[in-house]
């Protein structure tokens, strides 16, 4: 049977190594578990956002003893590890190949339009392949359950394997590979069998798109997601690869450690249509576990923080956060001869780029293939950056975007200063307002985006620049595939604007009843109330123009804020004249 060897050869090599088999599958396991936890302290450190760009591997089939699983989150095409390969039955006609494909419980095999699975064997889907091929292909895919178990099918037939090898040493195939999420194939080839000699010359490459492991979400459901954010919670939160903060099989909601609500926050705002922060990719055996948490919560501008014993998700959003504190000059430490200590900086131009080069995982044409996008001036000096967890090109355009202007003048300038002690609360990503005489600043957003703490109680503080059109996540590009950015320029930047969105309140701005009537014009703006008397704001009487308009309210003082609607109007879905005050805004 000389026209068969081609396709036996590697399977005689597989089937010597058989009685290892399964000790090579919980080695697989085994592997995933060491490597990536990680001291509290380095796990929070942050890198920086370039990083070298990893391959496409994951789309190779391997056979290697010292291989170990991936981590598979969201969507991603995938070879995997062939822990098991035999040839059997008349002539050998049939192969049977076990083939690991990640860490388990995974969704599924995805479809495409058409409800076709998205399957390739070299290069070619599934369905094509059978209708030029006809049948020769029959797969099984394990999801990965804890208690799934092995094919007994498979048993039967390799229960005759001594029939046709009588020389060889019996073959069977019992581990269950449970809590491992794999493909049992089974191909034929044969003479008589059709076109299987011109399909089936060697052994056939096989990847899948796969829709990756199971997180828990919010309401406390385990369910496929491609949310950045609940992502990130599931690495957090696994003893078995991640971090291992507190999980628990029956409730992964209950913790100690991980603040829920923070989460949540952060599930819904990677969930909102406009922003739709996902995360697709292979978490690595060799990666460290503060690297996959930054590769992670960079596709959202998320960041961690620890405060009194409990971690805190965060992420950053001008349009969604309130500032943590209003900074102004009365903030700030004096030298010796009373000058402000405090100064701003440009970075220099060994830092600066002028063009940034985003890679993420292009799926046109269900190539998921790495693919580029070009922002700013090619003809400049070039930085990488991978964001691979994105599997379309509008939105890593979008964060890309983010952070090329992230890093262009002004929002590139920093301004460092010495603050007295009651800055001691500030956290680095906090968003803060800055209004200072000696730098022009009025109510300018600031971000911290660093913080030391001196014995003496004072505060050093680096604080960037901050615009609201720096989150407006969207991504143009023009027919030659340079995007190019429209904020203002150094020239043109007015850092007073931002104080048109801000009204500062004391006790002199309200009448002798201590009321303050809001007019039409300041809808839509900040109201930060700084008191400690029991003060009211009265919204204005509004048509029906002006019905959805939202008011963000601050309050620093212990006295108790009233807000009071007009006699015709609602507050959210309150009565007529309906009234809110500070201790429900929790």
């Amino acid at each position: 049977m000389p026209a068969v060897a081609p396709f036996l050869a590697t399977a005689a090599m597989m089937v010597v190594g058989a009685a290892k088999i399964s000790v090579w599958s919980k080695v697989f396991v085994c592997l995933v578990i060491t490597a990536l936890s990680n001291e509290a302290s380095e796990m929070l450190m942050d890198k920086p956002d370039f990083e070298p760009l990893r391959g496409l591997g994951l789309q190779h089939n391997l056979r290697d003893t010292g291989m170990s699983l991936p981590l598979l989150y969201g969507e991603v095409k995938v070879g995997g590890a062939d822990v098991f390969m035999v040839a059997t039955g008349v002539d050998n006609q049939y192969m049977y190949i076990v083939q690991a494909l990640g860490e388990g419980e995974c969704e599924g095999i995805k479809n495409d339009g058409n409800g076709n699975p998205l399957i390739f064997i070299n290069d070619m889907q599934l369905c094509d392949f059978e209708e030029k091929y006809g049948d020769l292909v029959e797969y099984t895919f394990y999801s990965g359950t804890s208690d799934q178990t092995y094919n007994a099918d498979m048993n039967t037939v390799l229960s005759n394997f001594a029939i046709w090898h009588p020389d060889e040493t019996p073959i069977e195939y019992t581990d269950n590979l449970q809590n491992t999420c794999y493909i049992l194939w089974r191909f034929i080839r044969h003479p008589s069998i059709g076109k299987s000699m011109e399909a089936f010359s060697s052994v056939p490459d096989r990847t899948v798109v796969l829709q990756g492991r199971k997180c828990w979400l919010p309401d406390g459901t385990k369910a496929y997601t491609q949310n950045a954010a609940a992502i990130l919670y599931d690495f957090l939160k696994s003893s078995h690869f991640g971090y291992g903060l507190g999980e628990s099989e029956t409730d992964q909601l209950s913790t100690d450690e991980i603040d829920y609500y923070s989460y949540l926050a952060a599930y819904n705002y990677c969930e909102q249509s406009a922003k739709a922060w996902e995360f697709n990719g292979a978490v690595y055996h060799d990666e460290m576990a503060r690297d996959v948490i930054n590769r992670i919560k960079k596709h959202f501008r998320g960041s961690l923080r620890w405060r009194d014993g409990m971690l805190y998700m965060h992420y950053k959003d001008l349009n969604e956060e309130t500032p943590a504190m209003n900074l102004t000059d009365d903030h700030l430490a004096r030298d010796g001869k009373g000058k402000a200590m405090i100064s701003i900086s440009q970075p220099g131009k060994s830092t600066s780029f002028d063009c940034l080069r985003v890679e993420f995982i292009n799926t046109e044409n269900n190539l998921y293939a790495e693919d580029y996008i070009l922002i700013g001036d090619a003809e400049g000096v070039i930085r990488d950056i991978e964001l691979t967890g994105y599997n379309n090109r509008e939105t890593a355009g979008a964060m890309g975007t983010y952070i090329y202007e992230r890093n262009s003048s002004p929002y590139d300038r920093i301004i460092t200063g010495t603050f007295r002690d009651d800055c001691q609360q500030l956290n680095r990503d906090d968003l803060v307002t800055l209004t200072c005489s000696a730098l022009g600043y009025s109510a300018q957003y600031m971000r911290v985006v660093s913080i030391t703490r001196h014995a003496s109680g004072l505060v050093s503080l680096s604080l960037q620049l901050e615009h609201a059109d720096l989150y407006n996540d969207t991504f143009d590009v023009e027919t030659e595939g340079y995007f190019t950015y429209d904020l203002p320029t150094p020239d043109e930047f007015d850092p007073s604007a931002e104080a048109d969105r801000i009204i500062y309140l004391t006790d002199e701005d309200f009448d002798s009843n201590n009321e303050y009537t809001l007019t039409i014009d300041e809808l839509g703006k900040t109201i930060i109330v700084d008191s400690n008397n029991d003060l009211t704001i009265n919204l204005p009487s509004i048509d029906g123009s002006h019905v959805g308009e939202k008011i963000k309210f601050i309050h620093y003082g212990t006295g108790k804020l009233t807000i009071q609607a007009a006699d015709s109007d609602t507050i959210d879905n309150s009565s007529a004249g309906g009234t809110v005050w500070h201790e429900e805004w929790a």
